[in-house]
């Protein structure tokens, strides 16, 4: 678990990538209702896809893709920014798991 902690917090400082952690204090929130990927592309019709315990669903209807990106911009503001998530990650890691080395040598924080 130390060096997945770890992974993250070497992406930070990627063009693309943002890690947030949503607490357990946030409470009830949308992401309780299911999983979901919203697929961004270019050249191409945006793409919601959705999954439950017996299949997934991919769609490019304009509502459902609303819908998506409206329960993806609630998640993001009920979690830690992603200075404070970085800060999260890196306490956890040293609080949890400090004794154990890094499986390359390498410092993480």
């Amino acid at each position: 678990m130390r060096a997945q902690l770890a992974h993250l917090l070497n992406l930070q400082g990627r063009e693309w990538v943002q890690a947030q952690v949503l607490p357990f204090t946030a409470g009830a929130h949308t992401g309780l209702m299911g999983s979901f990927n919203l697929l961004r592309f270019e050249d191409d019709p945006d793409l919601l896809y959705t999954e439950d315990f017996v299949q997934g669903h991919m769609t490019a209807n304009p509502q459902a893709l609303r819908e998506g990106s409206l329960r993806y911009d609630h998640l993001q503001a009920a979690a830690l920014s992603v200075e404070d998530s970085a800060a999260l990650i890196a306490r956890v890691m040293e609080e949890r798991y400090g004794d154990q080395p890094e499986p390359d040598g390498r410092a993480v924080a």
